[in-house]
């Protein structure tokens, strides 16, 4: 019964490592860019993402002033070569950083 046991368990790990990857996912974006940027009255603040190839999306660190919290949104996901824009709502927030999330 031992015996047996341990060549079902070596039969299931050799099928998991035999099993086909699958298809190969999209080339990533290329010529990617990712800022802040903030209305003249500092009253909005984006994250924004642009690439010149492929689908993205934007993610953004947004912090808050007062409370020194912080949290993440993310944009829209779309293709080259729109932009993504995540916004940071509250009175006190603002988007610390940005950067590009490449989408299959």
């Amino acid at each position: 019964m031992r015996f047996l046991a341990l060549s079902v368990a070596a039969l299931a790990l050799s099928a998991l490592v035999a099993a086909p990857a699958g298809a190969a996912s999209a080339a990533p974006p290329t010529g990617c860019r990712a800022w802040v940027e903030r209305d003249s009255a500092g009253a909005l603040s984006t994250g924004v993402a642009q690439c010149d190839t492929g689908r993205y999306k934007v993610r953004v660190e947004c912090r808050d002033y007062a409370s020194t919290s912080r949290w993440v949104v993310f944009g829209w996901e779309v293709p080259a070569p729109w932009r993504s824009e995540g916004y940071c709502s509250g009175r006190t927030a603002y988007a610390h950083s940005a950067e590009t999330v490449p989408r299959s």
